[in-house]
């Protein structure tokens, strides 16, 4: 594939921000390798240090050939190719986006879609409403399309003091990101990958229940992670507790990088408007805290783990680099996008059909009526293969597993397809934490594409929305989308399809521009910041600040109640033992380095015919006041502890509140080693352990 003629590109004045980071092509391409390295070293079922060796054999042949494709094409390196592949000016439409009769039309047609979602109960009228809406708009652009001109627009000059600003959001973002954050019981799955990977490498990969070691295997979507080897791997060699490395190192990298990114996609959709735009962006991270499952939760909220990543950074990059290989396809552009994937399948298993329906979207918002663009079509679908290829692998473990597995993993639907918008509505409630919240957030997204002010921007929404209305709040492929690509049970991330960030960007930055009089524009921004602050008062009922845990300084994203006495068990009994802990204290376990096996983290980590259940009873002893002690069922405590080899309790302070319970207790060999606020912490009277 020819590379794209370069255009002349005008020098900068002193202070203008005009490129993107010179070493983000260069990360992406190293974590694409270790992704790379990772999958190959869990298809042969190979250790933590043979992951090191491969790793470091894969660095060498990278330098080798780094070096000799910049002796032959005399560049410096790949990076640099890479970093002016997206860097470089390209064509855009050139022409007014829109008449004010096709912004008018278009709102009128968004209005009509969200007034039937307030007075129809049936969703069917309100979804052929919205699709018929989007189609028609996406088919306006592809008619028109037929006759633009595609040209390098003149470069907008930045204000001198536009990169310190945004080298200002990067430092207040990593710092942000480093003192807030709300933990649950899914770090005790991602963030023991990296600690079993630092305290045994010798350990093959995914193949040891290093958690419960109740023989329970990781199932198939989370042995594509390398997000938690990587910290695994920085901790072993380091020598910092993983949990340090994932909550406060590798937090402070992908803060840095959040504004970063955000800023390198907006630029491509607004040049005018980006830096406005990003504030927008970063202000819905900071101000919809609402819930959990929440997009903008996914930003600060959750940047320690590698499904927030991927959305929060490598989702846009995504975007960034389909919307420049379909403008002006090349070799560079196309290595980029295939990058980008492998980085997105590494970061979360959600990547392997989130990163191809990016990637392939993103592409088809450049797409043509003219025979130009059906090569650059063609060789943006084959840039997934990557994923597309790790997605078949998952979907044939699932499928040779067993069918309580494959219940587990994929969910359960009804046997026959369900074409009712019941299981979409009740997805997008729980994404966006309500129905208020979601009607809002469609109605800015049905509304933002009429009223963008660049062609970009305009064609971006519209490609996101027209295949999200007809592919994934599609009744009829919901079944098919829940079974076999998405999950059941994480349904609810269909709505990372959407561009929300982008959409709420251009709403609120609408009606003001650059060659606006002075008071004009200051009319406009001030109209602009009161809508802005009228949506977040509405929409979410909580602030990040609220919803999550924040400190004045760099700290760990744990309960310290819990996250305290899982420290002092883990120094009170031997290393590797067997402890029964309430659920305050048993997900924080697995977060300790050499930490003792809990009985039970979360139940649904054990299929069916499993001894689950068996255990979850034993901790329902724990974590509450009981009749355990008594007679019958003081026998029957004693010889569960026994047969789990039980070398440590935690009680809650409403199971330590019966004496009962404590007479029971040093009965049967326990004696109490620390008391806390919240917990007691007992171990056995001996080393030997039950005899």
């Amino acid at each position: 594939m020819a590379e794209t003629p370069k255009s002349p590109e005008p020098a900068s004045r002193p202070g203008t921000f005009r490129r993107p980071p010179r070493s983000g092509a260069r990360a992406a391409v190293l974590y694409a390798l270790w992704t790379g390295s990772c999958h190959a070293t869990e298809k042969r079922q190979g250790s933590g240090s043979d992951l090191f060796s491969l790793f470091g054999i894969a660095l060498v042949m990278l330098a080798l050939a780094a070096a000799g494709i910049a002796r032959l094409r005399g560049a410096r390196s790949i990076g640099d190719t890479l970093d002016r592949c997206v860097a470089e000016p390209l064509p855009v439409p050139a022409g007014p986006v829109a008449s004010p009769l096709a912004r008018a039309l278009a709102t009128a047609g968004a209005l009509l879609v969200l007034g039937l979602w307030l007075v129809l109960e049936d969703a069917w009228w309100v979804w052929i409403a919205a699709t018929a809406c989007v189609v028609a708009g996406t088919a306006w652009v592809l008619v028109r399309s037929r006759s633009e001109r595609w040209e390098v627009p003149a470069p907008v000059e930045g204000r001198a003091w536009h990169g310190p600003v945004l080298l200002a959001l990067c430092a207040a973002s990593a710092y942000l990101a480093m003192c807030v954050g709300r933990s649950n019981t899914d770090d005790a799955y991602y963030v023991n990958i990296a600690v079993a990977l630092s305290d045994q490498p010798e350990l093959p990969l995914y193949l040891r229940d290093t958690i419960h070691d109740a023989g329970v295997i990781m199932m198939a979507p989370y042995r594509v992670h390398t997000y938690e080897l990587l910290a695994g791997a920085l901790s072993h060699f380091s020598g910092v507790p993983a949990l340090w490395v994932m909550h406060v190192g590798l937090v402070a990298v992908t803060g840095a990088l959040l504004p970063l990114v955000w800023a390198m996609l907006l630029r491509e959709l607004d040049p005018q408007r980006w830096l406005a735009m990003l504030a927008v962006v970063l202000g819905w991270f900071l101000l919809d805290g609402d819930d959990y499952f929440t997009p903008s939760m996914h930003a600060y909220g959750r940047l320690f783990q590698g499904k927030a990543v991927m959305y929060s950074v490598a989702v846009p990059v995504a975007v960034t680099y389909g919307l420049r290989f379909g403008r002006a396809p090349s070799a560079s552009r196309f290595a980029a996008l295939c990058l980008i994937q492998v980085v997105m399948v590494g970061l979360s298993s959600t990547g392997l059909w989130l990163a191809p329906c990016v990637a392939a979207t993103a592409v088809a918002a450049t797409m043509r009526l003219q025979r130009a663009f059906a090569a650059a079509a063609v060789m943006g679908l084959l840039a997934s293969f990557y994923p597309v290829c790790a997605g078949l692998w998952v979907r044939a473990q699932m499928s040779a597993g067993k069918p309580t597995t494959r219940k587990l993993i994929a969910g359960s639907l009804p046997d026959a397809a369900d074409t009712t918008f019941e299981p979409l509505l009740n997805a997008f409630y729980v994404a966006l934490s309500g129905w208020p919240q979601t009607f809002l957030y469609f109605g800015v997204l049905l509304l933002s594409w009429g009223l963008a002010r660049t062609h970009m921007m305009q064609r971006y929404l519209l490609a996101f929305l027209v295949v999200f209305v007809l592919l994934f709040a599609n009744p009829f492929l919901t079944d098919i989308l829940s079974r076999s690509v998405v999950g059941a049970s994480t349904l609810k991330r269909i709505v990372w399809f959407l561009p929300l960030g982008a959409g709420l960007a251009c709403f609120f930055t609408m009606l003001w521009s650059a060659r606006q009089a002075p008071r004009v524009r200051t009319a406009a921004v001030a109209i602009s910041v009161g809508l802005f602050g009228a949506f977040f008062s509405l929409a979410p009922e909580m602030t990040i600040f609220r919803h999550a845990l924040v400190r004045a300084t760099p700290a760990l994203k744990v309960s310290p109640h819990g996250y305290e006495a899982a420290q002092l068990l883990t120094q009170a009994v031997p290393e590797r033992s067997h402890v029964l802990a309430t659920v305050h204290v048993a997900m924080f376990l697995p977060l300790v380095q050499r930490h003792p096996y809990p009985l039970m983290v979360k139940p649904k980590w054990f299929p069916k015919g499993t001894d689950g259940p068996r255990r979850f009873r034993l901790r329902r002893v724990v974590d509450r006041r009981g009749k355990a002690m008594a007679g019958k069922h003081r026998r029957w405590f004693r010889l569960e502890l026994e047969h789990y080899r039980v070398q440590g309790l935690v009680l809650t302070k409403q199971a330590m509140g019966s004496e009962r319970m404590a007479e029971g207790l040093q009965k049967i060999g326990f004696v109490q080693r620390h008391t806390l606020p919240r917990f007691q912490i007992w171990t056995r009277a001996t080393e030997g352990g039950p005899g």
